[in-house]
């Protein structure tokens, strides 16, 4: 092993030339993969930007379809609500009409029996 003690003495000049040598050929490479990889992160911002986008957009269609079944369930409500008034004021009148239609009936029967008397 005395042979091989000597091989590369303490400057190290051939382990620094393959180091080097391995340098130069890994930095394309690494350069290269790391531009696809850029590509690849760009094209993906790119469709979550998208599709951000596009779920904004349908968010405040959203929002917008909720106010409008609120505000026609609100009219729905009022129209309701003065439907119920309106049949409340028919149902009075009727009986308001029931009543006078009775008293009308007592004042002709009550004629007629003064008639015959």
């Amino acid at each position: 092993m005395k042979g091989l003690a000597n091989f590369d003495p303490y400057p190290f000049i051939l382990l620094n030339l393959f180091l080097s040598f391995q340098a130069a050929y890994a930095t394309p490479m690494i350069l290269m993969s790391s531009n696809r990889q850029t590509e690849v992160d760009r094209k993906r911002i790119e469709k979550e930007a998208s599709i951000e986008k596009e779920t904004n957009k349908l968010a405040k269609e959203t929002v917008a379809i909720i106010y409008k079944i609120n505000k026609t369930l609100k009219q729905h409500d009022l129209y309701s609500e003065e439907l119920s008034s309106i049949k409340a004021k028919i149902e009075e009148l009727k009986n308001n009409d029931r009543y006078i239609i009775d008293l009308l009936e007592n004042r002709i029967k009550n004629l007629n029996d003064n008639k015959e008397i």
